[in-house]
């Protein structure tokens, strides 16, 4: 790869108890958050990547993925 990475925004949720979410649910929203704060929209971006560290073999990348809905980004 040729290309620069670049790191544009960040956010993380607030620690508590949330009952009316779940973890993906909590990841979602510091995604958006994070997109928000770069100033960036899925339209600027050419890749999204998500990974899970504590539970790789979850999934919930992928419903990560899923769920800030980054149409047509591989």
């Amino acid at each position: 790869m040729t290309e620069n990475i670049c790191i544009l925004g960040i956010h993380m949720t607030t620690f508590g108890k949330y009952t009316d979410k779940d973890t993906v649910d909590l990841a979602a929203d510091a995604a958006r958050a994070a997109i928000a704060d770069s100033g960036a929209t899925m339209g600027d971006m050419d890749v999204i990547a998500t990974v899970a560290l504590m539970q790789p073999a979850s999934g919930i990348d992928q419903q990560l993925h899923d769920q800030i809905g980054p149409t047509g980004l591989p």
